[in-house]
This record gives structure tokens, C-alpha cells and sequence, in this order.
């Protein structure tokens, strides 16, 4: 059944000429994928772009996320807003930390341009309790893990694949839970 969702969700993209139709849809099925599925707590990446879609509104933003996740999914929903490394000066990331909507920060992208250009809106984040993520160490070595974890505050780690090389980095982690 996976990979009929897989087809479907690259089907609902090509099939509505209307990006604004097409990212609803595809919240709907992820939603109603998660309910069928039995999954008692979600958490869903929205990117900074799709707001663009909403004429940069974040409570249009917002209120439309609630509405198709009210009609779909009644399980726990925990919202979390992806920064994308290659979009480092977005003016809307503090206006939409502040809707207190999303409760969890995940950085992705080229872990090469590192992280850098981010530490101030963790910092802003971790003030307004959110959950601290990054996908790193996927792709490159165990100081990008290092760095990412030390200049962001991380609570969590998304794949840190090459920490299994660096025994003093994993007790550190360890260490900090």
C-alpha cells in the first residue's frame, strides 16, 4: 500500500495546475494516510515556500493546515517548520515562530553550507520552546554533526549516519541525551 501513496502523492502534484490545490491535497492525503494508519502522534515538515501560495498570510497559512487536519487526522499533530540551508535570509521565519503554531525547527539541505547563518533563529526558537532539530551527518563527516549540535542546541539529530565513526562525538551526544 506504501507505494501506491508514493505514486499518488507524485500523481497529486502533477495532476492540479494550482499549487495552492496541489498543497492541499497532498496535506490531506498525508493526513489521511496517518489516519488510516493508525499513527497516534504526527509531526509534518511545512516549508517556509508554501506560505508564498497563501500571499505570504501565515494565519491563511495556518488555518487552512488546522482545517484539512480537523477533517482528516485525529490523532496528536505536531506542526514543524523547515528551514532549508540554501534559504538562509527568510523574513518571515520569526513572524512565523511567533504564531506559536509550530512546535519543532528542522534544518535541511546541503549540510556543507553548515549552519552558521541559523544559530540566531535556533536561539529564537529555543526561547519560544520548540523542539530543535537538523538533518545532519547524512551526507558529510561527523564535525558537521559536531558543529551542528554545539551551535544550535539541538534536542534531536535527523540521520547523524556518520557519528558511527566517532566514538568521542557519540558519547557526547549520549551524554546530552
Amino acid at each position: 500500500m506504501w507505494n501506491n501513496r508514493v505514486f499518488d502523492y507524485i500523481i497529486i502534484k502533477k495532476i492540479f495546475t494550482s499549487e495552492k490545490d496541489s498543497f492541499e491535497e497532498r496535506l490531506r492525503s498525508a493526513f489521511l494516510a496517518a489516519e488510516e494508519d493508525n499513527i497516534k502522534i504526527l509531526t509534518l515538515s511545512f516549508g517556509v515556500g508554501n506560505i508564498k501560495i497563501f500571499e505570504n498570510n501565515i494565519d491563511a497559512y495556518i488555518k487552512k493546515i488546522e482545517e484539512i487536519r480537523k477533517n482528516n487526522y485525529s490523532g496528536i499533530f505536531i506542526p514543524e517548520l523547515c528551514l532549508v540551508r540554501e534559504n538562509k535570509q527568510n523574513n518571515l521565519y520569526k513572524e512565523i515562530i511567533d504564531s506559536g503554531y509550530f512546535k519543532s525547527l528542522d534544518l535541511v539541505g546541503d549540510e556543507k553550507l553548515g549552519v552558521d547563518e541559523f544559530i540566531d533563529i535556533y536561539k529564537y526558537g529555543k526561547d519560544k520552546n520548540m523542539i530543535l532539530k537538523c538533518h545532519i551527518g547524512e551526507f558529510e563527516s561527523s564535525k558537521f554533526i559536531d558543529e551542528a549540535v554545539t551551535k544550535l542546541n539541538l534536542d534531536e539529530i535527523q540521520h547523524g549516519l556518520s557519528m558511527v565513526h566517532d566514538k568521542e562525538l557519540m558519547k557526547k551526544i549520549r551524554d546530552k541525551n
